[in-house]
């Protein structure tokens, strides 16, 4: 007896640890289903190329991009003038020089970094290897170390992190001068400078305390970098979030103001009291800007007029529905108001553009229904319309003054899914489409104005970026998406648009199925709905 409950226990252990390695092992052997659903999580890098990031140049239209980081970098040059794409650099050459510097071969096969800084007026270049800095000289391609800097040195240029949600994610960042002298920033709810030539900090106020402080958010330097406008925000009325920390050996509850880097309160609650200054670098003196009497409303900073004279900024009622374009005297305070826009719900997109050489200003707006461009003066008196019809304007993408051509990009064709760029002179007529193909478009205009990049796609169609001219004329492809390991590996199948009518039986839905990449006739599926109210 005892000898059979020996062999049963020796059985039942045995049993035990068979199942748990059986169990451990269709652990460690995912399914293919959740395997690919892994895969998918990195979808884009099965996706090579068809996206640039241009660094404009000098003469305002050139410019270079990086291609094939990390492995195998190149850096091309783009002239829009020649219509040519070369390579910046000579690679076997540039990397012969530094091997004799580093003692050893660089790291990967192509060019060893993927950013620079041109010096010297673009005439040689400062880059960054294991984390030494050099400049190359562009003649003869001598390269000299720089001395070595400190953590300090190296980071004086990079904005710092202000403030963190409470998730600990990043958000406000401090904001540079335009001279690229100074760095404004909040610390313990009081405004700094943070100089980028030297290890040195302002203290610029002394009156912020927890609940009722300086904030970074939206902050506009003055053209000059002389002043800078920022608002302090009084949050001691608004109810507080409370946080729950259960790991705790005690539970202990927080409770934070209900924001996250913008100002959020709950329907009919108080909102955050918003003032409006001006700060003086040099002299330190606050001017407070006149917003008005009314305590329960919106403002948001918009930007300084081109020659500093006003501050420019947004006053919204509580509900929305009524928006002032105000221009405030930055060094008394005085606020007058330039326009109003107002609506039986609620003010939508609104759009501020001074032109240059000029006193006047684009401003969209949906006053009849779409969302238009009107060209104002400075005074608030309407110009003219510039735009109108059955669509709306998305964006002012480059305003030409001398060639009199206003850009922007619109939903202004009968296929509901596709953005195009379009332009129109500045006396409201020519309306032309600049962009071709179906799909989404996303332009970059060289600083130039001669010329743009256009991104496109389609959901059946990979991304590509080509060079055309501002009028439309297509120059080159720059780049186009390979997705033969997204189709290989991934079984990928491009989304399907649809139309479907709403409860009404008349008026049009349009949206984008995806399917599993094993769909199945067959079978039925539940369906996720993700529409444009939410919940994101």
């Amino acid at each position: 007896m005892i000898e059979l409950a020996a062999r049963g226990i020796v059985l039942l252990v045995t049993s035990m640890v068979v199942s748990t390695s059986l169990a451990r092992a269709q652990q460690a052997e995912p399914s293919e289903r959740e395997a690919m659903y892994y895969r998918y999580l990195e979808f884009a890098s099965y996706v090579k190329g068809g996206s640039i990031e241009p660094y404009w140049m000098v003469d305002g239209s050139s410019f270079w991009y990086a291609e094939g980081a990390p492995e195998n970098t190149v850096i091309w040059r783009v002239d829009p003038n020649a219509n040519t794409k070369t390579t910046l650099f000579d690679t076997v050459r540039l990397r012969q020089a530094l091997t004799a510097l580093l003692g050893h071969e660089p790291p990967y096969q192509g060019l060893p970094f993927a950013e620079f800084s041109f010096v010297e007026g673009e005439k040689a270049i400062k880059f960054t290897v294991e984390n030494k800095d050099f400049i190359l000289q562009l003649d003869n391609y001598t390269i000299t170390p720089l001395p070595p800097q400190s953590e300090e040195e190296r980071t004086r240029h990079i904005p710092q992190v202000v403030w963190r949600d409470v998730a600990g994610r990043s958000r406000l960042w401090e904001v540079l001068s335009p001279n690229s002298s100074w760095f404004a920033g909040v610390r313990d709810n009081n405004l700094w400078l943070r100089a980028t030539n030297e290890d040195r900090s302002v203290q610029m106020t002394v009156d912020g305390i927890e609940d009722y402080g300086w904030s970074i958010t939206g902050a506009k330097w003055s053209p000059d970098g002389s002043k800078v406008a920022l608002q302090k925000r009084d949050y001691r009325e608004v109810p507080k979030i409370p946080i729950v920390h259960w790991l705790m050996p005690t539970v202990d509850v927080e409770r934070v103001p209900m924001r996250s880097g913008f100002s959020r309160t709950k329907a009919g609650g108080p909102l955050p009291r918003a003032e409006l200054y001006v700060i003086d670098v040099e002299t330190r003196q606050q001017v407070r800007v006149d917003t008005g009497e009314e305590p329960d409303q919106h403002v948001f900073s918009v930007t300084w007029r081109r020659d500093g004279c006003e501050l420019l900024f947004l006053r919204a009622s509580r509900m929305l529905n009524k928006l002032d374009l105000m221009g405030a005297d930055p060094n008394t305070g005085a606020a007058r108001v330039i326009l109003t826009e107002t609506q039986e719900t609620f003010v939508g997109q609104y759009m501020f553009s001074e032109l240059e050489e000029s006193k006047r200003f684009m401003w969209m707006s949906e006053r009849d229904g779409w969302n238009h461009i009107y060209l104002y003066d400075m005074d608030g008196n309407l110009i003219r319309r510039l735009t109108e019809g059955g669509f709306p304007v998305l964006r002012i993408e480059a305003v030409d003054e001398t060639g009199g051509w206003l850009y922007f990009t619109a939903h202004a064709e009968r296929r509901l899914y596709d953005t195009h760029l379009y332009r129109i002179d500045l006396e409201g007529n020519n309306f032309t489409r600049l962009t071709e193909g179906m799909g989404g478009h996303f332009i970059r205009f060289a600083p130039s104005q001669q010329f743009f990049l256009d991104t496109h796609s389609n959901t059946d169609r990979s991304p590509t970026v080509e060079l055309r001219r501002a009028d439309g004329t297509l120059l080159q492809v720059l780049s186009k998406a390979k997705i033969d390991e997204l189709v290989n590996e991934l079984k990928w199948t491009p989304p399907e648009e649809f139309v479907v009518k709403a409860a009404d039986g008349k008026t049009d839905l349009y949206g984008v199925l995806y399917k599993p990449y094993d769909f199945d006739r067959e079978r039925k599926y539940p369906v996720i709905e993700y529409i444009y109210a939410g919940p994101q």
